[in-house]
């Protein structure tokens, strides 16, 4: 498990004389392994750099793709990229995604690790980025598709990675699994707050969260048929939500802690886990309910033979010892690990 210092930091005052391997150290000696410390996120921008454009070319062979020239060192050559940014110029630092690195193509689906690649003839040696296709967040607005990521207002020099340029400075901590097996309070960053407290005998300060307030009429339900898997579920209806990127101190927090950011829904029910160690998952309430617009949830156990298709694109058969979540009509998730591809957040909802 990964746990950012910087978030710890919401709940209990780090002495300055108390050093990272110091903190470190002690936990592993209390309560669990500290596998290692590391800055920043988790690798996502490995192999990107901050870049400059020194030359532009037209493309021989391609009428709206050019060779843009590019500078990723202090030192060693431009390198070549063929590149369709419609706002490309000489000087502009730019993101440079060089080979091994992992983009999103024209920021849809997965991460794809980038290779050297022959473009309509010449060989292209990286790629420029769009905001879309590295995921820095809602800080750029892009004024079209095609529209690369202009980064001049930077002061860091050329070849700076990403990570150091854009990202945060925190402080993550690698944490054994195994050795939180049997303490599922530190299973979130709030629980390991009040751990580490405990054991250097700082204060905690947990927050005050306010009552949630009825503002409107849903009809939802919510009925836990096996009470040996799950003592308690709860659901609550949210209206007026508008689906986009989600902030990005968020996305900084989520990477740092090895989730990629999805949207501002799906952002915040991984956010609340990560905090809290509850797992959380969010339904598009048009596509899960039912007669008269009701919403009936049930927590049971997956019948013989079973199937759902989930957010992973993948279908799985399930057998009676896996707990699910459900409605009238099918499995709507897999109780704490993965929801369904047809129940889940979409741009409409």
């Amino acid at each position: 498990m990964l746990i950012s210092k910087e978030w710890l930091s919401e709940f209990v005052v780090f002495p300055k004389k108390l050093s990272d391997t110091e903190l470190a150290g002690r936990l592993s000696l209390c309560t669990v392994e500290v596998e290692g410390i590391k800055k920043g996120t988790t690798g996502e921008w490995d192999n990107i750099v901050i870049g400059e454009i020194v030359e532009l070319k037209r493309h021989p062979n391609a009428d709206r793709l050019r060779i843009v020239m590019t500078r990723v060192s202090k030192t060693g050559d431009p390198i070549c990229i063929v590149c369709g940014g419609s706002n490309v110029a000489v000087g502009m630092k730019v993101a440079v995604a060089l080979p091994k690195s992992r983009v999103r193509w024209h920021g849809e689906g997965e991460l794809v690790e980038l290779q050297r690649a022959t473009v309509r003839g010449v060989e292209s040696e990286g790629m420029i980025c769009a905001s879309s296709e590295i995921g820095p967040g809602d800080r750029f607005v892009t004024h079209d598709e095609k529209e690369i990521l202009d980064l001049s207002f930077l002061d860091s020099a050329i070849g700076t990675p990403l990570e150091e340029a854009l990202g945060s400075a925190d402080v993550i901590f690698d944490i054994d699994n195994k050795s939180l097996s049997n303490r599922p309070d530190l299973w979130g960053h709030r629980g390991m707050a009040r751990e580490i407290a405990a054991v250097h005998g700082l204060a905690f300060t947990d927050k005050k969260v306010p009552a949630i307030k009825k503002a409107f009429n849903r009809k939802v339900s919510v009925v836990v048929e096996d009470k040996k898997l799950c003592d308690r579920y709860i659901a609550v209806a949210l209206e007026g939500i508008t689906v986009g990127p989600s902030p990005d101190w968020m996305q900084k927090r989520l990477r740092s802690c090895g989730v990629r950011p999805i949207n501002v829904v799906v952002d915040i029910t991984n956010y609340v886990m990560l905090e809290t160690g509850q797992p959380m998952h969010a339904f598009d309430y048009n596509l899960i309910k039912g007669k008269s617009d009701v919403v009936s949830l049930k927590v049971r156990c997956a019948k013989k033979g079973e199937k759902i298709l989930a957010l992973d694109g993948k279908e799985y058969v399930l057998t009676p010892d896996m707990l699910v979540i459900a409605n009238e009509q099918h499995i709507l998730a897999i109780a704490g690990v993965m929801g369904g591809e047809t129940s889940g957040i979409i741009p409409k909802t």
